[in-house]
């Protein structure tokens, strides 16, 4: 706040330009018997390139280096260096009289190139300097946005999964209650843990693994109830699965996928299979299920996947791996999570 302030009224530009004179006064101290033409003189210095970095930056850079005219630039630069330089010349002969050989020599021709060379240096390395911090600045404010960009797109994403749920979780409570009210009764109830859990639970950046692992469970026990005998979940847990946490909801898509490509074999077992792994730093998923392939060409496609995908390139820049292929009669999702940044 204080520096904000500083910043603001340009006190630093005081600050810093005391400090020069104080510097540069003490560099020369010993050389002037007279202290007051010491001052005097160090002042025309710190004038005369104060002037020469203000001229350059706020005037002749705006009218010249913004518009893309650089040439322009250096010459207007250089011209502006002579005339500062003439005018120390006369400010500081004006003050020394006839002490100005004793210390500068009493040749026009070796004493202007000091005053020229002395001007275009200190403006290129102050003007080097604001252009540095600016850059810096820039960054820093590019690097702002497009952290503030992405929050807003995951934001965006994470509100996704919950329409995207919900929507099939009705459609499966819709065709239940006109086969077996009770057991639409019990879904409805477990849709209700769901939701509160999306709602209380799931609305932080990040939840335990224990928390995503018992929402998969309780979704496993919605479906199973719509779809009774007719399919056979496995879900398997393995390594340390406890104890570090992960965005919300970004294993609920491979499972919601699952079941919505699954086989409907009236002959034959249609499956799940889950198996989460804890192996290192790292966490394994592997959703499979069985599928139909006339059956799973016309269906609609949905928005879980590719959500899911953009969430993970956004939270885990290549810190993921996901496999997605058909093999025989299975549909198989396998993602590999580098969870380093991620633990608690």
């Amino acid at each position: 706040m204080i520096w904000k302030r500083i910043t603001e009224y340009k006190i630093h530009h005081v600050i810093g330009w005391s400090l020069y004179f104080a510097l540069a006064s003490s560099a020369y101290y010993q050389f002037y018997t007279n202290k007051v033409d010491l001052y005097l003189v160090t002042s025309v210095y710190v004038l005369s390139h104060a002037a020469m970095y203000y001229v350059s930056q706020y005037v002749i850079a705006v009218r010249t280096l913004k518009k893309g005219r650089s040439g322009l630039f250096f010459i207007f630069y250089f011209l502006l260096a002579v005339l500062l330089s003439f005018l120390m010349f006369g400010a500081i002969n004006l003050i020394l009289g006839k002490d100005m050989p004793r210390y500068f020599g009493d040749q026009f021709m070796n004493i202007f190139p000091v005053f020229l060379i002395s001007n275009l240096f200190m403006g290129g390395v102050l003007i080097g300097i604001k252009s540095i911090i600016d850059k810096s600045r820039n960054q820093k404010l590019e690097q702002a946005r497009h952290q503030e960009n992405l929050m807003t797109e995951l934001s965006y994403l994470k509100a996704q999964v919950n329409p995207h749920f919900l929507f099939n979780t009705i459609n499966s409570v819709y065709v239940l209650i006109k086969i077996d009210p009770d057991k639409a009764a019990e879904m409805l109830i477990k849709l209700s843990d769901l939701l509160r859990s999306q709602l209380y639970d799931f609305s932080k950046n990040k939840i335990t693994i224990e928390e995503e692992i018992q929402y998969l469970e309780n979704y496993i026990a919605l479906e199973k109830l719509r779809k009774a005998h007719r399919v056979e979940v496995e879900f398997s847990k393995e390594g340390e699965l406890y104890d570090f946490s992960m965005p919300p909801l970004l294993l609920i898509p491979f499972l919601e996928n699952c079941f919505k490509h699954l086989s409907s074999n009236q002959d034959s077992t249609n499956i799940v299979k889950i198996n989460l792994r804890k192996q290192g730093s790292n966490l394994l998923a592997e959703f499979i299920n069985t599928y139909d392939d006339e059956l799973d060409d016309n269906r609609a496609g949905g928005i879980g996947l590719s959500n899911v995908k953009r969430r993970l390139a956004l939270l885990f820049p290549n810190k993921y791996e996901l496999s997605i292929k058909k093999n025989n009669d299975f549909f198989e999702v396998s993602l590999k999570l580098n969870l380093d940044e991620n633990e608690h």
